[in-house]
């Protein structure tokens, strides 16, 4: 048999064995990440209030997976991967999409960058992390509390866009400084798990 095709087969035993494992809960975390697009649409056509319904509609699955999986005893390791990366592409796409859309002082421009490079960061460092050495850092109060001060800050923003209320700058900036702030302890804490591991 050639090598391509022995390869071919593999990847599609453990895409069965993948599938295999998802439960309800890890269903509702895909349609999470199913749902990204249409918010990233509504925001960019500036339908704030479409794209702000599914906003919330999206992250309350966050809760309903957890939910679900503890409720029903369905937790995986699956799914304890896949909540956070769900969560993580459904939060760097929007905050993007509004650095495109809102007209941002250059210091609040340089805050908002700087969170989605630590998504990103965190995103592809523990793909990597899981990859190379099977090393998982699960969710902690401190991962949980950091989405919640991002989620504040996007409907801050968003509702500003659907009201046409100004934001005040020292309220934005306060808002940015907690996230950055919070971010980089977050990113910290990452790294001496790493190195203790």
């Amino acid at each position: 048999m050639e090598p391509t095709t022995v390869t071919f087969m593999k990847t599609v035993m453990s895409m069965k064995t993948i599938f295999a494992q998802l439960t309800f809960a890890s269903w509702i975390t895909l349609s999470r990440i199913a749902l990204t697009p249409f918010v990233i649409y509504f925001f960019m056509t500036e339908a704030w209030t479409f794209g702000l319904c599914l906003f919330v509609i999206a992250m309350l699955t966050d809760l309903c997976d957890g939910f679900i999986a503890r409720r029903f005893g369905q937790e995986s390791r699956i799914g304890q991967i896949l909540d956070p990366f769900a969560d993580k592409i459904l939060l760097s796409s929007v905050m993007y999409t509004l650095l495109l859309m809102i007209d941002f002082s250059s210091q609040a421009k340089l805050c908002v960058w700087f969170l989605i490079a630590k998504e990103f960061v965190l995103l592809f460092g523990g793909g990597l992390l899981l990859w190379k050495r099977q090393l998982f850092i699960p969710p902690t109060m401190l991962s949980r509390f950091v989405s919640v001060c991002e989620i504040v800050l996007v409907v801050m923003l968003v509702g500003s866009q659907m009201t046409g209320w100004h934001l005040a700058d020292f309220m934005l900036h306060g808002v940015l400084t907690v996230n950055v702030f919070m971010s980089a302890m977050l990113l910290l804490r990452y790294v001496i798990c790493i190195t203790k591991k």
